[in-house]
């Protein structure tokens, strides 16, 4: 069976874009790592860091050209072969072509929804904090500490803002859970647990802009809390996590793994305390199973999408 856009779309970025954005990343830690050079009075470092962030927003700006260009050319040129294939009896590419326009204007209207939202409150978010309504943390050394293994550098994290006390901004729903908009996360945010599932929906945001925002707020409207449950979501293959079709439920499989994955030591030695699994050590496995089932191979994939 022929792969519908997106699914080409994802192989792309697994095969080019995560590599390419991998070795800017490493090229970072050489930053850090360089030696003060006397010759450029110990800017080099400065200059090596500008360097990378630079590198680093081409980067993201050629990953969404990319992302949104491959989709729209791949949609256009399947619908032309999908008609001329109805001349000799094949419908099968002009339906999928037709699923892929679908779900390519779906995405489009999250986006645009996402958008309004997001311009929105962070109007209204600007305005509390003017008024002196609205009182925001920055994310403290051990919580960092904490998500570094989960997200490594795919985060910016001194971006990241915990709203203590968020005025009229409250749960959307009015029920008493978190939720994120761009960076900044809404109360109640009591444990670490709620703190990752809303960092997963920080990450969206910065992999694909406001569209999070407005799949979540239509799903919740249309399905309420199923489209957190994952486990009735997920397919099979290694990549499942990505093709899951609620960022909710995505959201939710980090958190539980965060929450109920364990790491095994070359010892023999189990650790199952909260987010064993992102134990970035070589000596030993780390291992998620839910119900009897094993998802570790799904567990790493996402893992390893995360922190790249």
């Amino acid at each position: 069976m022929a792969l519908s856009c997106r699914e080409q779309t994802v192989r792309i970025e697994e095969e080019v874009l995560q590599p390419m954005t991998q070795y800017v990343d490493e090229r970072r830690e050489d930053c850090r790592n360089e030696p003060c050079k006397w010759y450029m009075l110990c800017l080099n470092k400065l200059v090596c860091t500008v360097f990378w962030v630079a590198v680093k927003v081409v980067t993201w700006v050629a990953t969404t050209v990319i992302r949104w260009g491959h989709r729209i050319i791949c949609v256009a040129v399947s619908l032309v072969i999908g008609l001329l294939a109805i001349f000799i009896g094949n419908f099968d590419i002009i339906i999928q072509a037709l699923k892929d326009l679908i779900e390519i204007v779906i995405d489009a209207f999250y986006f645009v929804l996402g958008a309004l939202i997001f311009a929105v409150i962070t109007a209204i978010d600007t305005a509390q904090i003017i008024f002196g309504i609205e009182k925001k943390r920055k994310l403290t050394k051990e919580e960092i500490e904490i998500l570094k293994p989960i997200f490594g550098d795919s985060l910016l994290y001194f971006l990241i803002r915990i709203v203590e006390e968020p005025g009229i901004l409250r749960s959307i729903d009015g029920n008493p859970r978190a939720f994120t908009i761009g960076y900044n996360i809404y109360p109640p945010v009591s444990n670490m647990n709620t703190l990752v599932h809303e960092c997963v929906h920080v990450w969206q945001f910065q992999y694909s802009g406001s569209h999070y925002i407005g799949q979540s707020l239509v799903h919740q409207a249309i399905w309420g809390q199923e489209i957190y449950n994952w486990r009735n979501r997920i397919g099979e293959d290694d990549n499942a996590w990505y093709f899951l079709d609620s960022i909710e439920a995505k959201a939710n499989f980090i958190d539980d793994i965060f929450s109920g994955g364990t790491f095994n030591d070359n010892n023999g030695t189990i650790d199952s305390s909260e987010g064993a699994f992102f134990t970035t050590q070589d000596s030993g496995v780390n291992e998620f199973q839910d119900g009897g089932t094993d998802y570790t191979v799904r567990a790493n994939h996402a893992w390893n999408i995360l922190k790249t």
